[in-house]
């Protein structure tokens, strides 16, 4: 179920039934006083179907450059799709166009509105190595000690050791993703997922410490 089209126009005509009505593209933004670039914006909304109960819809609009941007539409944060469009800025005032249809909006502090849609900016993604850490696992049974050990060689890469009462018993290697706070690893062609916090790593219920 679509409520959102894949161009900025369609979206606000259909899901918000608003006026909709064009202007020439326009040709840079010359008359910027306070840089967008490298921001991103997001608008949210619940819909309820007695079918198929709640759904989350969502636009994010990325500005790239001092003219351009990207809006993508999400629906229960799957991407239903992705256009390209070019602004204007001069604070508060905003334009976008996107498949040759202009609206203008103004900005806010955190908050953007245009033609009735609030989008709210968002805080920029935290990135932190894992690369070159070693995070360890253990367990008492049978009063054998039995440890895992976690290294990540690379940004993409890490080595899992397995012990048993401090002797080498396997290893293997393995590929990774990290956006903090959440790991993904993959081994032996099977995914897990985690979280790192501070110095423990939890994966699928197995909490390693940082050495």
């Amino acid at each position: 179920m679509k409520k959102y089209a894949s161009i900025l126009m369609a979206v606000i005509c259909i899901g918000l039934m608003t006026s909709c009505e064009k202007d020439p593209v326009p040709t840079g933004n010359t008359n910027n006083t306070e840089s967008l670039v490298g921001t991103s914006w997001k608008y949210t909304e619940m819909d309820y179907d007695p079918y198929y109960g709640y759904t989350e819809y969502s636009v994010i609009i990325t500005f790239t450059s001092g003219n351009a941007f990207t809006w993508k539409t999400y629906e229960d944060d799957y991407l239903e799709d992705s256009e390209t469009g070019t602004y204007t800025y001069k604070k508060p005032t905003i334009t976008l166009t996107l498949d040759e249809e202009t609206v203008s909006g103004t900005v806010s502090g955190n908050k953007m509105t245009i033609e009735g849609m609030e989008f709210i900016k968002q805080e920029k993604e935290t990135t932190e190595s894992l690369t070159g850490t070693s995070w360890k696992f253990t367990e008492i049974y049978d009063y054998t000690e039995y440890s895992d050990v976690i290294n990540f060689t690379t940004a993409t890469t890490f080595t899992w050791k397995g012990y048993e009462d401090g002797s080498l018993e396997y290893t293997m290697t393995g590929t990774y993703t990290y956006k903090k706070p959440n790991l993904t690893i993959t081994l032996d062609g099977e995914t897990y997922s985690g979280t790192v916090s501070g110095n423990k790593m939890t994966i699928e219920g197995m909490e390693f410490i940082k050495q």
